[in-house]
């Protein structure tokens, strides 16, 4: 049976799979050669009604997780992604090979590559899927655009409202002062609701402007207090937050809005010179520094010299040739490549030592702290998808790789990362950008996703 027909066997799944529907996953129509791999899409069609969560998996015939990649069409509105998983599973496969005869008794056990999306059903009406377009080393597949029908709640009630407000509003900032601001429920509860983790209430963080999102404690969390955020003005620019409102867990949530005048200081300065702002502190669309704006100055290689002297003779042409390359760097206002240079001599040259100093330096006066050292590479020890360091431009990190997914923290221009896996990644069709999945190389430890244009290998 030719394999772009309709595939109609059944799988061995756990009970995820529920009542799910098999679709057949065709090759594009220009390719006449058959693909050495089958893909099938499964999901609940039944009973779906608009607030439920809601689960697609595409199961691909293809036993390494990291050498597959899937170009998701568009979504529409009728959803909201909530995250998406990839991962190998054992399934056990009854169905009619197109290479191979019928197998005869048990089924056999095969190791797949499951790629999940869960989604939550935002209204009612036909909802429908474009293909969904599966790559590996055997080629690619498209798999057949298909719809799900979404109703109406059976049993519709009012949905809570609960409204939000501001404490601690400062009348006017000036640039590099901060504050310390309050989003909590307003109003009086006899009851508190069930409130959403505070990375639904982060919101969008203005150009020229720097946010702190300051752990809650349980007792705030218990006085329904749902974000506390230190705000930092980089420029004379009024900090502006816009009213919104949200869904989850069955009940709208209303942030209401918030504006801030900022002016200048005696002599202006985008941000105070050694100032403790933690690494996810900063703004994404922060302009670029240019020189004319006064950015932190380069850190002296006095201070490596001075306790490292010996060494520092020995190399001290290779020193001052890095050293130089990235003062120019940070001077052109490229921080980030800057902190790369450094950190792969700090890694990779005699006098690493040396450099890790001034790297340290010039982080800190970024406002980048508790980042970890370089290590050097033990060249009789390899390890398969082995993390690889970069460091990224500013950036917000989401809970999927996803531009509508959660906000989960943002990365300030040159922080250190681990690219957890460069070959696992997610593309998304329509939208031209490439994510991978990053953790932080400090002591913090946070990951997400992040476009890859934003990675600076080293």
């Amino acid at each position: 049976m030719p394999f772009h027909k309709r595939i109609t066997g059944f799988l061995l799944l756990s009970a995820f799979l529920l009542s799910s529907a098999v679709l057949s996953a065709e090759e594009p129509e220009e390719q006449e050669e058959e693909v050495g791999f089958r893909v099938l899409v499964l999901y609940p069609e039944e009973d779906l009604e608009a607030g439920m969560t809601w689960t697609l998996a595409l199961y691909t015939e293809h036993s390494e997780p990291n050498q597959v990649t899937i170009l998701a069409p568009p979504f529409t509105d009728m959803i909201f992604l909530d995250r998406m998983l990839k991962g190998p599973r054992m399934v056990g496969v009854d169905i009619h090979d197109h290479r191979d005869e019928k197998t005869e008794g048990e089924p056999p056990n095969e190791r797949w590559t499951v790629t999940e999306f869960h989604f939550t059903l935002n209204s009612p009406g036909t909802l429908s899927f474009d293909s969904f377009t599966v790559i590996t080393p055997l080629g690619q597949i498209k798999t057949e655009p298909f719809e799900v029908i979404i109703e109406l709640p059976k049993e519709t009630v009012e949905r809570p409202h609960h409204r939000f407000s501001w404490q601690g509003v400062p009348a006017q900032l000036k640039i590099g002062e901060s504050a310390v601001v309050v989003l909590s429920l307003a109003g009086r509860y006899r009851t508190l609701p069930h409130l959403p983790d505070s990375g639904h209430f982060i919101p969008m963080v203005p150009p020229g402007h720097i946010f702190e999102f300051i752990p809650l404690s349980p007792d705030e969390m218990n006085t329904g207090i749902a974000l506390k955020i230190r705000l930092i003005p980089l420029t004379a620019t009024p900090l502006t937050l816009d009213r919104r409102m949200f869904t989850y867990d069955n009940s709208t949530f209303e942030v209401p809005s918030m504006r801030i005048p900022v002016s200048r200081q005696t002599a202006e300065m985008p941000v105070r010179e050694g100032a403790n702002v933690p690494f996810n502190s900063d703004a994404e669309d922060r302009p670029a520094i240019t020189p004319a704006q006064s950015i932190p100055p380069f850190p002296s290689l006095k201070n490596a010299v001075s306790v490292h002297d010996k060494l520092y003779t020995k190399h001290r042409a290779e020193c001052e040739k890095i050293f130089n390359t990235a003062k120019d760097l940070w001077e052109r206002g490229s921080s980030a490549d800057s902190l790369a240079v450094l950190r792969r001599n700090e890694r990779d040259h005699q006098a690493g030592i040396i450099i890790a100093i001034v790297r340290r330096e010039a982080e800190q006066a970024l406002g980048i702290t508790g980042t970890n050292s370089e290590k050097k590479d033990n060249p009789f020890f390899t390890r398969r998808n082995k993390p690889r360091p970069a460091i990224v431009r500013e950036t917000t990190v989401h809970q999927i790789p996803d531009l509508s997914g959660a906000e989960i923290t943002r990365f300030r221009e040159g922080q250190p990362v681990l690219v957890l896996s460069e070959n696992d990644r997610s593309v998304l069709s329509g939208r031209g950008m490439s994510w991978l999945q990053v953790i932080t190389n400090d002591s913090a430890g946070s990951t997400g996703w992040i476009p890859e244009e934003k990675i600076i290998y080293y």
